[in-house]
């Protein structure tokens, strides 16, 4: 059988075709595999975090890790992690929108104000950003933004 020019072009797009329509079907299962671990990622997160705001009540002291025992290791506003705490609860919030969430983050980010202020290493950008970044990027009212963008 001869082929002609036509039918060579017909079938390299008809090859084209398929392999454009396998990739984009294929995206969709991971897509939907992606999604799957990311909801359960936050839904993990959600229950971490719960437990820390349940036993963390003291605003100077910010959640860091754990100890071997289990316990939450603290840290002060002065430790170059202080804003990892709060930033990680402005991201449930921006994931879930559930108020709880924003409510926690503002008051454990405004906690940080005195964070603005430390001089005694050069990690503030992530005391800082982490926090009230965070609060410029998911806060939708206009005096809560021109307050954060104080610091």
């Amino acid at each position: 059988m001869k082929l002609t020019y036509f039918n060579t072009k017909r079938s390299r797009l008809s090859i084209a075709s398929t392999l454009l329509l396998s990739l984009i079907a294929s995206s969709f299962l991971w897509l939907d595999k992606k999604q799957d671990m990311i909801k359960k990622d936050f839904a993990r997160a959600e229950n971490q975090y719960s437990l820390m705001l349940k036993t963390e009540t003291d605003l100077s002291q910010f959640p860091r890790t754990t100890n071997k025992d289990g316990t939450v290791k603290s840290t002060d506003v002065w430790d170059w992690t202080g804003g990892f705490f709060p930033g990680g609860l402005w991201y449930i919030y921006a994931y879930t929108q559930k108020p709880a969430w924003k409510a926690a983050a503002t008051k454990w980010t405004e906690a940080l104000e005195q964070g603005q202020f430390i001089t005694q290493h050069h990690d503030v950008g992530f005391v800082m950003y982490c926090s009230y970044g965070n609060a410029l990027k998911y806060e939708k009212d206009p005096q809560k933004i021109e307050k954060y963008r104080k610091y």
